[in-house]
């Protein structure tokens, strides 16, 4: 009926209406600094009319739900770049940190300085060889050079402990995330189960799977409860609803192997991530690992030619057979997935010249048969070799040793064999009498001659490492972590661009303007005014009647 009752429950819903509408202006105004606040709307829809006379009188407004100013695909791309952006920061710092350890190019304490330097010393020494001081030059620049090696190796394995603890902390933190996810998730269910919109809760939610994003690339999709359920890398379930499946970080040793990331304790996916810290951490350390591993090559080869040649030669003592550096030893290791019975109880160098300077891969294709592959080139080295507990394997100027310890070796056992790794941090000189540095190729009338001490020198320019000279094959190894580190800065450049335009343009629809609301407010104002301008005429009206009937 449209009569002065009418007209006050209009002025009514009106009035509670702007009340209502103010408590949501002022929330945003109060959160217009909180990260990930997205900012709040009155839903008001029109009361349904009554009919009187023969006509529709409408009967005011009601609020109908506070709805949340959001678009999810800016979010989804916002969490996409920020995940890409983490990945190149991550990963760059590590190569960027490395590069300020190898990079010394024109300077006079890097390795390249030192490697020529030290092969100078063989030059000036065959310009004298009886020289004492030339000879206590030598062993000074070798030393330098040997303590440049282990400062590099030092430094980058530094570098691999601290990203080691950056991925175990990382690790947990999105276990702990994952469960928060799933604790809102689980508020949500109850909030639309009483026919609530928990706008706050979803802020949170989408604040929480922006920080996750940062750590491990995700995707997410939402079921009919209203919860998100988040996925990793390429498919690999990590929140389904109120479940969490817990993230397990399996890592290798600091200088060797792959990190493994398993999910619920069965499924390996840390090759199926490609954005996030942790695939940046991840790439970064294999990255520092190679860079070493390919320092140890050089190591290796200096080593190796240096002490064929040295050995060959006398010292103004008369001795010969001596080497000149020391350090160099065979590396093995077992594979983490073995499960036979059978360890590596002893290995050695048998034959420096014969030395490849490559890693091998020892395989078990039975209890009692044995192959061996270069890992470098995949060439088969020793084919269906016959396994006998406790006997020496020998190829390629290694031997090595393999026992039944708890029992044989079982199909598909693995051992990873190595003689160049480590050489970075262990190389040391061995000559401590500069009598018995070898400069001559006789021992025929000593000092005798210098070829000896020029054949040495002559490594210098060699071509023996890869087709390369030391210094050059040193080079290659810097060009390579610049041009890593490099590509790695620009994409981090392009990407941390996206985000910010992501971001600016997530603010301009979410993020609360005081200049809008102030707007609103005042808006909000003149409408409680007007409707409680209306209730008073109403009543002045009601108090009219009233007045009549006495």
């Amino acid at each position: 009926m449209s009569d002065i009752t009418s007209m006050m429950s209009i002025a009514r819903t009106a009035l509670m209406t702007a009340q209502r509408s103010m408590s949501i202006v002022s929330h945003n105004i109060a959160n217009a600094n909180t990260e990930g606040y997205s900012r709040q709307r009155a839903a008001l829809e029109t009361n349904s009319p009554a009919e009187y006379g023969g006509m529709l009188f409408g009967r005011g407004v009601s609020m109908v739900d506070i709805s949340r100013v959001y678009d999810p695909f800016i979010e989804a791309n916002l969490r996409d770049a920020k995940s890409n952006f983490a990945f190149y920061e991550s990963k760059g710092t590590i190569l960027a940190n490395v590069e300020a350890v190898v990079n010394d190019l024109a300077t006079e304490f890097g390795l390249s300085f030192a490697i020529n330097d030290f092969f100078n010393g063989f030059q000036d020494l065959a310009n004298d060889p009886a020289s004492s001081t030339e000879r206590d030059s030598l062993l000074a620049k070798a030393s330098v050079m040997a303590d440049t090696f282990q400062r590099i190796d030092e430094r980058i394995k530094q570098e691999l402990t601290s990203v080691a603890e950056q991925i175990d902390a990382l690790v947990v933190e999105v276990n702990s995330l994952a469960n928060m996810v799933a604790d809102i998730n689980q508020e949500i269910i109850f909030m639309e189960n009483r026919g609530l919109t928990p706008n706050d809760l979803l802020d949170t939610r989408d604040t929480l799977l922006r920080d996750l994003s940062e750590i491990i690339d995700i995707s997410t999709f939402s079921d009919s409860e209203g919860t998100i359920n988040v996925l990793m890398g390429t498919g690999i379930k990590l929140v389904s609803g109120t479940d969490v499946t817990e993230v397990t970080l399996q890592g290798p040793s600091l200088t060797t192997g792959s990190y493994q990331l398993i999910s619920g304790g069965v499924v390996e996916f840390a090759g199926r991530l490609s954005g996030g810290s942790i695939k940046g951490l991840i790439d970064g350390r294999d990255q520092a690992v190679k860079t070493l591993t390919d320092i140890d090559v050089l190591a290796s080869s200096i080593y190796q030619e240096i002490n064929g040649l040295h050995s060959a030669g006398y010292g103004l003592d008369g001795t010969t057979g001596n080497d000149f550096f020391t350090g160099m030893q065979v590396y093995t290791e077992e594979d983490v997935d073995n499960t036979g019975g059978s360890k590596v109880t002893a290995s050695s160098i048998t034959s420096l010249s014969a030395l490849t300077l490559d890693d091998y891969t020892l395989s078990f294709s039975g209890p009692a048969v044995y192959n061996v592959v270069n890992s470098n080139t995949g060439a088969v080295v020793v084919s269906a070799g016959a396994y006998t507990s406790g006997a020496a394997i020998n190829f390629e100027g290694i031997s090595v040793t393999i026992t039944d310890t708890t029992g044989a070796p079982a199909v598909g056992d693995i051992f990873v064999v190595s003689s160049t790794h480590g050489l970075t941090g262990n190389m040391e000189v061995a000559i401590t009498d500069t009598d018995q540095v070898a400069a001559s190729s006789t021992l025929v009338g000593l000092p005798g001659n210098n070829i000896n001490a020029l054949a040495m020198s002559a490594l210098r320019d060699a071509k023996n490492t890869d087709g390369k000279t030391f210094v050059d094959f040193y080079t290659s190894i810097l060009t390579e972590v610049g041009v890593e580190s490099n590509f790695l800065n620009v994409n981090l450049e392009l990407q941390e661009a996206v985000v910010q335009e992501l971001s600016l343009n997530r603010e301009s629809i979410s993020g609360v303007s005081l200049e809008e609301e102030a707007i609103e407010m005042i808006k909000i104002q003149r409408s409680f005014e007007a409707a409680a301008k209306l209730l008073s005429v109403a009543d002045e009206m009601f108090q009219t009647l009233l007045s009549i009937k006495r």
